[in-house]
């Protein structure tokens, strides 16, 4: 991202894949169903307000490694350690207006690439790909004529 942009982009784990791979997670410890919900609801709300610290130690003192469990539990440790940078106040963010999802991205990535390109016995080269997505780019944003006319003139 930084030789795209020049500079920092952060990067963001959304709420809806970090939600689930908890819930995935927790699923996996073999836990007693309401002992589990109760769990995940405490987490989830310390992951909500960016709380990552206070999770984790929730997570090592509360939830107890078990042998049938340790293995899930320590995925889990790992898995929001590794994400660290990327985890942060959802509550904030979506307080202000901002997103916390990746939705629109995932969309936007369909409506280029994935409704042309992956379509049975479709293969396509990198450059192949890259060209076929910038030409549906400006079809969507309306470029196509005022595209077509700057390179007619260069």
């Amino acid at each position: 991202l930084w030789r795209v942009f020049g500079t920092h982009v952060p990067i963001i784990l959304d709420w809806y894949h970090l939600k689930k791979k908890v819930n995935g997670l927790m699923s996996m410890m073999g836990l007693l169903k309401k002992i589990k919900e109760i769990h995940i609801k405490f987490i989830l709300s310390l992951l909500w307000e960016g709380y990552l610290q206070e999770c984790l130690l929730y997570i090592e003192k509360e939830i107890h490694p078990y042998k049938s469990r340790e293995k899930h539990r320590e995925h889990l440790i790992k898995y929001l350690e590794k994400h660290e940078e990327e985890i942060i106040n959802y509550k904030k963010r979506q307080a202000v207006g901002k997103t916390i999802g990746s939705g629109r991205a995932e969309n936007s990535v369909n409506l280029v690439i994935g409704k042309r390109q992956k379509k049975k016995a479709c293969a396509w080269t990198p450059s192949g790909s890259k060209a076929l997505a910038v030409l549906k780019t400006l079809e969507l944003n309306d470029d196509w004529t005022k595209y077509w006319a700057t390179q007619r003139a260069a």
